[in-house]
């Protein structure tokens, strides 16, 4: 899948949020966001390193480096209306869409949100989390039952939430395309823009 729309330089693209190892990918994100302690043992470097905004629910994560933001861990489905708690879904990509929320986004766009394994088997684009054995299923029994619990909420909220991730197996959200989602986004910028520059005229 291509991402080198998200690498664009700020302004240039929506806002986006990394999850996990996704850091590799889209260096200029605006925001990190990991889970566990155990992730954040393995890539402290990058944690403390990392030039935005950097967010977690492992508050020892948060303790050993003052850069990264605490929040909270909520019930396990549905969305927190207390901005300093995330409901967790058990799995990050959930945690996620519920920190856009909290941000204020009104459309949520799902990049890698596969949730199954690929044809080698493989979890991940990235090597295994340590500790976190995935195998078939997983995602099923697991993560996938929660996020019908997140439509309802995210409808009270005015917020839409589309996967742009080719073949995956989360169906609870529309099904669009990351170029489309990005030529929507240009579209309105450039609305807005031409709506300010009629307006100050």
């Amino acid at each position: 899948m291509d991402l080198s729309c998200l690498e664009a330089p700020r302004g240039d693209r929506p806002p986006v949020i990394v999850v996990n190892t996704s850091y590799r990918l889209l260096t200029r994100a605006e925001v990190l966001y990991f889970c566990d302690y155990k992730w954040f043992a393995e890539h402290r470097e990058a944690v403390m390193a990392w030039p935005g905004l950097a967010v977690t629910l492992a508050m020892k994560a948060a303790q050993e480096c003052p850069t990264v933001r605490w929040l909270s861990q909520g019930d396990v489905s549905g969305l927190a209306d207390d901005r300093s708690v995330l409901n967790t879904g058990r799995n990050s990509g959930y945690q996620a869409i519920g920190l856009a929320v909290h941000f204020g986004a009104r459309r949520i766009v799902l990049v890698g949100f596969d949730m199954a394994q690929g044809p080698d088997g493989a979890c991940h684009w990235h090597a295994p989390h340590q500790g976190r054995p995935q195998g078939p299923g997983h995602w099923r029994r697991i993560m996938l039952p929660h996020f019908p619990s997140l439509v309802a909420p995210l409808m009270e909220r005015g917020v839409t939430v589309v996967n742009a991730t080719p073949g995956s197996a989360l169906d609870v959200f529309p099904h669009v395309t990351l170029g489309d989602e990005i030529a929507r986004w240009r579209l309105q910028q450039t609305d807005a823009g031409r709506q300010a520059t009629e307006a100050a005229a």
